[in-house]
Protein backbone atom coordinates (compact mmCIF):
# COMPACT_ATOMS: atom_id res chain seq x y z
CA UNK A 1 0.00 0.00 0.00
CA UNK A 2 3.00 2.31 -0.20
CA UNK A 3 2.06 3.40 -3.94
CA UNK A 4 4.64 0.98 -5.78
CA UNK A 5 1.49 0.93 -8.40
CA UNK A 6 0.44 4.52 -8.42
CA UNK A 7 4.84 5.05 -9.31
CA UNK A 8 4.56 2.98 -11.78
CA UNK A 9 2.32 4.14 -13.82
CA UNK A 10 3.38 8.31 -13.34
CA UNK A 11 6.94 6.57 -14.77
CA UNK A 12 5.08 5.22 -17.15
CA UNK A 13 3.24 8.09 -18.17
CA UNK A 14 6.49 10.97 -18.18
CA UNK A 15 8.06 8.53 -20.34
CA UNK A 16 8.29 7.94 -24.12
CA UNK A 17 6.36 5.31 -23.63
CA UNK A 18 3.23 7.14 -23.00
CA UNK A 19 1.14 6.78 -26.01
CA UNK A 20 0.94 2.84 -25.03
CA UNK A 21 -0.75 1.26 -22.46
CA UNK A 22 -0.06 0.70 -18.95
CA UNK A 23 -0.61 -2.22 -17.68
CA UNK A 24 -0.45 -3.69 -14.18
CA UNK A 25 -0.32 -7.21 -12.69
CA UNK A 26 0.00 -8.64 -8.99
CA UNK A 27 1.30 -12.49 -8.50
CA UNK A 28 0.24 -12.07 -4.57
CA UNK A 29 -2.36 -15.01 -4.26
CA UNK A 30 -2.08 -16.85 -7.87
CA UNK A 31 -0.78 -20.12 -8.59
CA UNK A 32 1.40 -20.94 -11.01
CA UNK A 33 -0.54 -21.52 -13.60
CA UNK A 34 -2.50 -18.39 -13.27
CA UNK A 35 0.44 -16.47 -12.97
CA UNK A 36 1.86 -17.79 -16.16
CA UNK A 37 -0.92 -17.23 -18.18
CA UNK A 38 -1.70 -14.12 -17.04
CA UNK A 39 1.66 -12.45 -17.77
CA UNK A 40 2.15 -14.61 -20.92
CA UNK A 41 -0.75 -15.79 -22.13
CA UNK A 42 -2.37 -19.27 -22.74
CA UNK A 43 -3.68 -20.71 -25.86
CA UNK A 44 -7.55 -22.33 -25.53
CA UNK A 45 -7.36 -25.59 -23.32
CA UNK A 46 -3.87 -24.96 -22.44
CA UNK A 47 -4.63 -25.81 -19.10
CA UNK A 48 -7.90 -26.63 -17.38
CA UNK A 49 -10.11 -23.79 -17.18
CA UNK A 50 -8.94 -22.19 -20.31
CA UNK A 51 -11.57 -22.16 -22.15
CA UNK A 52 -10.40 -19.14 -24.90
CA UNK A 53 -7.35 -17.55 -25.19
CA UNK A 54 -5.68 -15.51 -23.01
CA UNK A 55 -3.90 -12.64 -24.63
CA UNK A 56 -1.42 -11.76 -21.26
CA UNK A 57 -0.28 -8.83 -19.70
CA UNK A 58 2.87 -9.33 -21.78
CA UNK A 59 0.87 -8.47 -25.07
CA UNK A 60 -1.76 -6.44 -23.74
CA UNK A 61 1.23 -3.94 -23.03
CA UNK A 62 2.59 -4.00 -26.34
CA UNK A 63 5.17 -0.60 -26.70
CA UNK A 64 3.88 0.12 -23.42
CA UNK A 65 4.88 -0.44 -19.84
CA UNK A 66 3.80 -3.79 -17.91
CA UNK A 67 4.17 -3.61 -13.77
CA UNK A 68 4.74 -6.65 -11.96
CA UNK A 69 4.20 -6.42 -8.29
CA UNK A 70 4.98 -9.05 -5.54
CA UNK A 71 7.51 -10.76 -7.53
CA UNK A 72 8.76 -12.14 -4.67
CA UNK A 73 5.37 -14.35 -4.65
CA UNK A 74 5.81 -15.68 -8.26
CA UNK A 75 6.84 -18.94 -8.25
CA UNK A 76 10.54 -19.68 -9.48
CA UNK A 77 9.31 -21.25 -13.01
CA UNK A 78 7.43 -17.71 -13.39
CA UNK A 79 10.69 -15.93 -12.75
CA UNK A 80 12.78 -18.10 -14.98
CA UNK A 81 10.36 -17.23 -17.63
CA UNK A 82 10.34 -13.65 -16.80
CA UNK A 83 14.71 -13.22 -16.75
CA UNK A 84 14.38 -15.01 -20.24
CA UNK A 85 11.87 -12.35 -21.98
CA UNK A 86 14.61 -10.00 -20.14
CA UNK A 87 17.29 -10.94 -22.30
CA UNK A 88 15.48 -11.68 -24.77
CA UNK A 89 12.29 -9.74 -25.46
CA UNK A 90 10.77 -13.13 -26.68
CA UNK A 91 8.21 -15.26 -24.57
CA UNK A 92 5.77 -18.14 -25.41
CA UNK A 93 2.17 -18.35 -24.07
CA UNK A 94 1.10 -21.53 -22.63
CA UNK A 95 0.40 -24.03 -25.21
CA UNK A 96 2.34 -22.51 -27.93
CA UNK A 97 5.51 -23.46 -29.43
CA UNK A 98 6.47 -20.28 -31.28
CA UNK A 99 8.45 -17.73 -29.76
CA UNK A 100 6.61 -14.15 -29.47
CA UNK A 101 8.51 -11.23 -29.77
CA UNK A 102 7.58 -7.77 -27.60
CA UNK A 103 8.53 -4.28 -26.96
CA UNK A 104 7.70 -4.14 -22.91
CA UNK A 105 9.44 -2.23 -20.55
CA UNK A 106 9.13 -4.00 -17.17
CA UNK A 107 8.44 -2.24 -14.11
CA UNK A 108 8.68 -4.88 -10.75
CA UNK A 109 7.74 -4.16 -7.28
CA UNK A 110 8.32 -6.08 -3.98
CA UNK A 111 7.62 -5.39 -0.19
CA UNK A 112 10.48 -8.24 0.71
CA UNK A 113 14.38 -7.28 0.89
CA UNK A 114 15.39 -9.28 -1.69
CA UNK A 115 19.14 -9.68 -1.14
CA UNK A 116 17.98 -11.15 2.20
CA UNK A 117 15.92 -13.61 -0.39
CA UNK A 118 18.68 -14.02 -2.06
CA UNK A 119 20.86 -14.64 1.12
CA UNK A 120 18.17 -17.44 2.05
CA UNK A 121 18.52 -19.01 -1.53
CA UNK A 122 14.66 -17.96 -2.32
CA UNK A 123 14.98 -15.24 -5.27
CA UNK A 124 17.71 -15.76 -8.18
CA UNK A 125 20.67 -13.27 -7.83
CA UNK A 126 20.63 -12.98 -11.60
CA UNK A 127 17.01 -11.74 -12.14
CA UNK A 128 17.84 -9.40 -9.07
CA UNK A 129 20.58 -8.02 -11.19
CA UNK A 130 18.53 -7.65 -14.41
CA UNK A 131 15.82 -5.77 -12.58
CA UNK A 132 17.47 -3.84 -9.79
CA UNK A 133 18.89 -1.10 -12.54
CA UNK A 134 16.96 1.49 -10.85
CA UNK A 135 15.36 1.03 -7.01
CA UNK A 136 13.45 3.00 -5.79
CA UNK A 137 13.11 2.31 -1.55
CA UNK A 138 8.93 3.87 -1.09
CA UNK A 139 9.04 4.19 3.03
CA UNK A 140 5.54 4.06 4.19
CA UNK A 141 3.51 7.42 4.63
CA UNK A 142 3.99 7.36 8.00
CA UNK A 143 8.06 7.86 7.64
CA UNK A 144 7.34 10.67 5.14
CA UNK A 145 4.74 12.96 6.37
CA UNK A 146 6.70 15.62 5.28
CA UNK A 147 5.93 14.70 1.88
CA UNK A 148 2.17 14.38 2.44
CA UNK A 149 1.24 18.37 1.88
CA UNK A 150 2.83 17.69 -1.38
CA UNK A 151 1.04 14.29 -1.82
CA UNK A 152 -2.04 15.98 -1.16
CA UNK A 153 -1.91 18.63 -3.26
CA UNK A 154 -1.06 16.70 -6.21
CA UNK A 155 -4.18 14.58 -5.23
CA UNK A 156 -6.27 17.86 -5.17
CA UNK A 157 -4.73 19.45 -8.44
CA UNK A 158 -5.48 15.54 -10.42
CA UNK A 159 -8.94 15.65 -9.12
CA UNK A 160 -9.38 19.17 -10.11
CA UNK A 161 -8.01 18.63 -13.10
CA UNK A 162 -10.30 15.88 -13.66
CA UNK A 163 -13.62 16.88 -12.55
CA UNK A 164 -13.00 20.68 -14.04
CA UNK A 165 -12.96 22.06 -10.55
CA UNK A 166 -10.83 24.45 -8.44
CA UNK A 167 -11.35 23.07 -4.84
CA UNK A 168 -8.82 23.93 -1.92
CA UNK A 169 -7.54 22.24 1.19
CA UNK A 170 -7.98 24.31 4.32
CA UNK A 171 -4.48 24.43 6.03
CA UNK A 172 -5.83 22.84 8.99
CA UNK A 173 -7.11 20.06 7.16
CA UNK A 174 -3.63 19.44 5.63
CA UNK A 175 -2.03 19.54 9.24
CA UNK A 176 -4.35 17.12 10.75
CA UNK A 177 -4.01 14.89 7.41
CA UNK A 178 0.42 15.01 8.05
CA UNK A 179 -0.43 14.02 11.76
CA UNK A 180 -2.90 10.96 11.12
CA UNK A 181 -0.86 7.40 11.15
CA UNK A 182 -1.97 5.80 8.11
CA UNK A 183 -2.37 2.50 8.77
CA UNK A 184 -3.94 2.23 5.57
CA UNK A 185 -0.83 3.95 3.35
CA UNK A 186 -0.81 5.57 0.35
CA UNK A 187 -3.68 3.35 -0.74
CA UNK A 188 -6.22 4.95 1.92
CA UNK A 189 -4.79 8.07 1.20
CA UNK A 190 -5.52 7.80 -2.35
CA UNK A 191 -8.77 6.56 -0.85
CA UNK A 192 -9.60 10.12 -0.02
Amino acid sequence: GVGKSYLAEKIHNISKRQEKRFVSFSCGGLNETSIIANIFGATKGSFTGAINEIKGKIRAAEGGTLFIDEIDRAPRIVRDKLLVFLETKKFQPLGFDDDIYADVRLLIGTNQDLIKLIENEQFEEDLYYRIAKRVFEIPPLRKRKGDLPHIINWFLNDYNEQKNQSLKIDENATKLLVEYNWPGNFRQLNGY
